[in-house]
């Protein structure tokens, strides 16, 4: 029987993504068609925008804030070599992570036209050590500014006994940034400002000093459309 005929019917992605859930592998990347792909011929010496989201659901947002990073901090030495990413992680999940659900979820990210990483990483610093093992010069986290709040208040990285110090100054290397794209308050709709939102007193200069460095970028809101 040939090949062909031994996976007729099967779902290759749902194999791929068996291979995380049992703990068979940390990542499966698929191609922003949705379909499997080996991830050093989806990232090899590629630049990387990346959203760590759940994607319950898929949103608008979410391609306009990785487009916007594309967009405002490409530089011209990209030559055209990069690549946007959603990030699933099957740590600590919010909701269901059975094959079918997540499979929804990639249908919804095919959809918006986003490559997709699915990972058993909890921190972030591991995805961008994953990711530089396929020479990726450089690695942008998109995040949104009240996503990134949660950071100071200590509960992402209580497993890390340096917590956000540690958590951060293994996330900045040399070729990460975090770019902040702004979030509306749910309360009265104003957009959330990276550099005036609140904060711990603590982490005032902490702040100020990320972005004096250029670790981190503030994003221009864009309207969807």
């Amino acid at each position: 029987m040939s090949r062909a005929g031994v996976f007729a019917g099967v779902d290759i992605r749902r194999l791929n993504l068996e291979l995380v859930l049992n703990k068979l592998t940390r990542v499966v990347a698929f191609e922003s068609d949705g379909r499997p792909v080996e991830a050093s011929r989806a990232l090899y010496k590629r630049v990387a925008f990346v959203l760590r989201e759940e994607f319950l659901p898929v949103r608008d947002v979410h391609r306009v804030m990785l487009d916007a990073a594309r967009d405002q901090l490409g530089q011209p030495e990209d030559g055209g070599r990069t690549v946007t990413l959603a990030e699933i992680s099957l740590t600590n999940p919010p909701a269901s992570t059975a094959a079918d659900d997540l499979l929804a979820r990639l249908d919804g990210l095919a959809r918006a036209g986003l490559a997709t990483l699915v990972t058993d990483f909890e921190e972030l610093f591991r995805v961008a050590v994953y990711l530089r093992r396929y020479a990726v010069p450089r690695i942008v986290f998109v995040i949104g500014t009240r996503t990134f709040r949660l950071f100071f208040g200590g509960r992402p990285f209580e497993t890390l006994e340096g917590g956000v110090l540690e958590a951060l100054g293994r996330l900045l290397t040399r070729s990460v940034r975090i770019a902040l794209y702004p979030e509306h308050d749910p309360l009265t709709g104003a957009p959330v400002s990276a550099r005036t939102m609140p904060v711990p007193s603590e982490y005032h200069h902490l702040r100020e000093y990320l972005f004096d460095n250029g670790l981190l970028h503030e994003l221009t809101a864009v309207t969807p459309g």
